[in-house]
C-alpha cells in the first residue's frame, strides 16, 4: 500500500513584515490524521515548534523551507516541506503564476504536494529472543518508488551492544548478546533511501538470559548429584566415547567440578552447542578433559559440537529449493561459528598445555522432508535437500578435517508402514555422511531398539560405510499408548534394568558376536545421549547415567 500524503497548509495570509502564518498537517485520510503525534515543525529561519498547528512569525523578507515530520503508528514517520518566499511587503507562492502577485489578505499559501512520503520502512514486528539466539531483522519498503535504487543502512539505537551483519542489506542479522540476568530490549533502526527520498523505521528486540530453573521434586528414589558423582567414582569408564546433547551452561563453569570431571572421565568427551558456546565455556570444557588426559586414559576425552543447521537463519516455512539471501546467511553463520570454535580451541589448548581435539561435529537437521519419487517436483525438491545438506558437511569437514561428520537420524526407524520399518524422511541418502545414525529412544523395548539398530546397519553396510551411531534417551524415553499403539508419551522414567542392559550390550563386545540375538553394536565408534546430561526437566537421567554405566561395567545392583 502506498502511504498516505502529508502536506502543509496555511491559514490566511496578512501583509505586512513581520508576517505571521498559522501552520497546519493536512492528511490524505482520516485515519492516518488520527494517528499522527510528536509534530516537528522547523520553519528554516532556526525556529522550531512542536504544536499540531502553530502560528509562526517571519521577522525578515527571504525564502524559507518550511518542513513538518510527524509520526503515526507503529514508529513510521512522515515529511512533508513547502518553500515560501516572504517579500517585503507580504508572501510569494513559490508556485506563482504571476511574480509580481503579492500575498494578501484574501490570499492562502498553497504548497506542493511532498512526494518523499511515497516511500515508507517497515523494520518488522518486535521479537523475543535468549542470549546467543540468531535474530533476524528484515526490512520491508512500501510506495511510489524505484525498487532498484534503493539503499538500506541498519544501525542501533539502544541496549547492549550487538554485532550487526549485513547492515547495508534489506536483512540484516546479529548474536543475542549477553544481557547478564537480566532481560533487555534492543532497538534498531532502519533507514531506506532512494534519491530524495528517505523513510525510517525502528524495531525492538527483547533479549533474555537463558533460563535454566532447577526443577526441585518430591522423589527421594532420584539421587543427588552428589551421590551420582560418588557412584561414578567407584566405576571404570564407558568402553567407547560418549557424547550427549550439550552440557547445560552451568555445568561449563568450573573444570574442577566432581560432576564435570566425572562425565568426562566416564564419558571421554564433553559436548557443547555449536551455535552460542563462548570462550569461557571451551575454555571449561577443554581444561576438564586436559585433567584427565593428563592421568593418560586409554581413550583420550575429546569435544564434540553440537549444531542444527537450517534452523539459524533459514526460515521454517521456506521450501529447500529456495536459495535467497537466508540460504546465504545460513551458511555464513555456520561458517562462523565452525570457524570460531576451531579459532578458539586451538588457541586455548596452546594456552592451557592442552591437545584436547573436536572429535566429532554432531548435526541434527529436521527442517527437510523428502518427496516420494511420484510427487510432483519430487527430483528437484530432494535434490535441493541433498545440497544443502552437501554444502554444510562440506564446511564443517573442511574447517575440522580431522573430526567425524555425523547426521542424527540419517538410518532406519520403526513405522506405521506396511513393513512396520522406513528410513528417516529428513534424508535421501545421497548426502555426503561419514556415518549412520538411529534413535533408541525406547530403551525398554530393547527388541525394537536392536532391531532398529540391525536394519540401520544393514543400510549403512549396503553404503559402503557400516559405522552407526546410536542416540540414546536415559530416563526421557517414549512410552506407547495402550489406546494408540504408536502414539508415545515422552520423558518416562522407566525401570532403570533396561538402562542397565543397553549399556551393557553397546559397551561389552561379547554382545556383538551375536547380532542376531542383540545388535551389531561393535559398529557404533561412539555413542550420544539424550537429553542434556542433568536437564532439569528430567530429573531422573542421572540415575539412569549410573545405571548405564554400571551396566558397561557388568554390575548388576541397580541405582
Amino acid at each position: 500500500a502506498v502511504q498516505p500524503e502529508l502536506d502543509i497548509s496555511a491559514g490566511s495570509v496578512f501583509c505586512c513584515n513581520p508576517l505571521s502564518i498559522e501552520f497546519a498537517p493536512e492528511f490524505a485520510n482520516d485515519q492516518t490524521e488520527r494517528s499522527a503525534s510528536n509534530h516537528k515543525w522547523d520553519f528554516g529561519d532556526g525556529r522550531t515548534a512542536s504544536e499540531e498547528a502553530p502560528t509562526h512569525t517571519f521577522a525578515l523578507a527571504g525564502t524559507y523551507h518550511v518542513t513538518l515530520e510527524v509520526t503515526i503508528s507503529a514508529g513510521t514517520k512522515l515529511n512533508a516541506t513547502s518553500t515560501l518566499t516572504l517579500g517585503r511587503e507580504g508572501i510569494l507562492d513559490n508556485r506563482q503564476d504571476d511574480a509580481d502577485d503579492l500575498g494578501g489578505t484574501d490570499d492562502t499559501i498553497s504548497p506542493a504536494i511532498i512526494d518523499v512520503i511515497n516511500l515508507s520502512a517497515d523494520a518488522g514486528p518486535n521479537q523475543v529472543a535468549i542470549i546467543g539466539d540468531i535474530v533476524l531483522l528484515n526490512a520491508t519498503p512500501t510506495g511510489n518508488h524505484a525498487i532498484d535504487q534503493l539503499t538500506f543502512r541498519w544501525r542501533q539505537l539502544s541496549g547492549p551492544q550487538a554485532t550487526l551483519t549485513g547492515e547495508n542489506e534489506p536483512r540484516a542479522t546479529f548474536t543475542a548478546p549477553d544481557t547478564a540476568e537480566l532481560a533487555r530490549d534492543l532497538i534498531f533502526e532502519v533507514t531506506i533511501t532512494t534519491g530524495d527520498l528517505t523513510a525510517t523505521d525502528t524495531v525492538s528486540v527483547t533479549v533474555s538470559p537463558t533460563e535454566e530453573v532447577v526443577v526441585v521434586r518430591d522423589d527421594p528414589t532420584l539421587p543427588t548429584e552428589a551421590e551420582v558423582v560418588a557412584s561414578l567414582a567407584a566405576l571404570a569408564p564407558l568402553q567407547k566415547p560418549h557424547f550427549s546433547f550439550p552440557l547445560p551452561d552451568r555445568i561449563l563453569v568450573n573444570p574442577n567440578d566432581p560432576l564435570l570431571k566425572e562425565l568426562v572421565r566416564v564419558t571421554h568427551g564433553a559436548s557443547v552447542r555449536g551455535e552460542n558456546v563462548k570462550e569461557a565455556q571451551l575454555k571449561t570444557a577443554i581444561t576438564a578433559c586436559r585433567n584427565i588426559n593428563r592421568t593418560a586414559p586409554d581413550i583420550p576425552a575429546a569435544i564434540a559440537i553440537n549444531y542444527s543447521p537450517w534452523h539459524r537463519v533459514f526460515p521454517a516455512n521456506a521450501p529447500p529449493t529456495d536459495t535467497g539471501p537466508e540460504h546465504d546467511g545460513e551458511v555464513v553463520f555456520f561458517r562462523e561459528r565452525m570457524t570460531f570454535i576451531r579459532d578458539t580451541v586451538a588457541s586455548l589448548n596452546h594456552s592451557l598445555g592442552a591437545d584436547v581435539p573436536v572429535a566429532t561435529i554432531l548435526l541434527d537437521t529436521e527442517r527437510f522432508h523428502i518427496k516420494n519419487a511420484a510427487e510432483s517436483g519430487a527430483t528437484a525438491w530432494n535434490d535441493a535437500i541433498t545440497q544443502k545438506y552437501e554444502v554444510i558437511f562440506d564446511l564443517a569437514k573442511d574447517i575440522f578435517p580431522g573430526a567425524t561428520i555425523s547426521w542424527y537420524g540419517r538410518g532406519i526407524q520403526e513405522s506405521d508402514s506396511a513393513s512396520g520399518w522406513s528410513p528417516f524422511p529428513w534424508f535421501t541418502f545421497d548426502e555426503p555422511g561419514e556415518t549412520f545414525a538411529c534413535s533408541l529412544y525406547r530403551v525398554p523395548e530393547l527388541g525394537t531398539m536392536r532391531e532398529t539398530f540391525r536394519r540401520t546397519h544393514d543400510l549403512a553396510s549396503s553404503a559402503g560405510n557400516p559405522t552407526v551411531i546410536p542416540w540414546v534417551a536415559l530416563g526421557a524415553g517414549y512410552r506407547r499408548d495402550i489406546a494408540d499403539f504408536q502414539n508415545w508419551f515422552q520423558d518416562w522414567d522407566y525401570d532403570t534394568v533396561y538402562s542397565n542392559l543397553l549399556g551393557r550390550e553397546i559397551n561389552n563386545w561379547w554382545y556383538s558376536q551375536t547380532p542376531e540375538r542383540f545388535a551389531p553394536y561393535d559398529a557404533a565408534d561412539f555413542v550420544v545421549f539424550y537429553p542434556s546430561p542433568f536437564d532439569p526437566d528430567t530429573p531422573a537421567w542421572g540415575k539412569h547415567f549410573v545405571a548405564y554405566v554400571r551396566g558397561s561395567n557388568e554390575l548388576n545392583d541397580l541405582p
